[in-house]
């Protein structure tokens, strides 16, 4: 593992758990959390329009330090052109599509609240995005893994399969830093 660990993006599919993983890691290195989800949906899951979220981008990537979890691959050129590290979530279809079910269970009847989109974006039962889940391994994942290959030698690359690669990671990173 290289030794800077500054500007960290964390992508892969919906439900892989990039957010939970992304709060963990802010704990550990203390480098600014950023969720993309966060900035770029506005109330009741209202996207934010292409060009202004391309200037929402560009200003968060100039931070010395960083954390950032989602894909948006409009932005991923100019995010991994800056990140000096990403950890690419490689989960299998059906685990992806039983964490976004659970997740919206827990929100919608349970009243869990996430911490990575507005207040304002209840949980809801999305048929696009789950349908994204399910297509994601087989249309995107392929370009994902070529793009990081493309990138292994310059920059710190991790491919996470399952939750013990995952935790794994986490404990390597905080024992380099002293946790």
């Amino acid at each position: 593992m290289a030794v800077s660990m500054k500007r960290i993006l964390i992508i892969g599919c919906g439900g892989a758990g990039k957010s939970t993983f992304a709060k963990k890691l802010s704990g550990i290195l203390h480098h600014e959390l950023i969720h993309l989800d966060m900035l770029y949906w506005k109330g009741n899951w209202i996207p934010t329009p292409s060009d202004t979220w391309t200037r929402i981008v560009r200003s968060v990537i100039k931070k010395r330090e960083w954390i950032m979890d989602g894909n948006y691959s409009g932005t991923l050129p100019m995010r991994l052109k800056r990140a000096d590290t990403v950890i690419y979530f490689d989960f299998p279809t059906v685990q992806c599509l039983w964490n976004a079910a659970l997740r919206v269970i827990k929100g919608r009847f349970l009243g869990a609240r996430r911490s990575d989109v507005p207040e304002t974006c209840r949980e809801r039962f999305d048929l696009d995005f789950f349908s994204w889940i399910f297509n994601y391994n087989r249309k995107h994942r392929a370009r994902f893994m070529a793009l990081l290959s493309g990138h292994k030698n310059r920059k710190n690359i991790f491919i996470i399969r399952g939750y013990a690669e995952a935790n794994a990671l986490l404990d390597r990173i905080g024992a380099m830093n002293g946790r």
